[in-house]
């Protein structure tokens, strides 16, 4: 029963227990993350867009 008092306690205050400080935590690593994912998308795309073209066959050549 007490658990119940202090679990309808604290949700009656508005407090929710999470702070500002971490809140701030997480949404830098999220935007660090996301730099990060955009950083190795770049690359992977820069890489792809560099990589030199097979040439194909002679227009006059058969093809099989």
């Amino acid at each position: 029963m007490f658990t119940i008092k202090t679990a309808f306690g604290r949700a009656a205050s508005g407090s929710f227990g999470i702070s500002t400080f971490w809140l701030l935590f997480f949404a830098i690593a999220i935007l660090d993350d996301t730099e990060r994912r955009e950083k190795k998308g770049r690359k992977k795309r820069e890489s792809a867009a560099a990589a030199p073209r097979k040439p194909g066959p002679p227009s006059g050549s058969p093809r099989f």
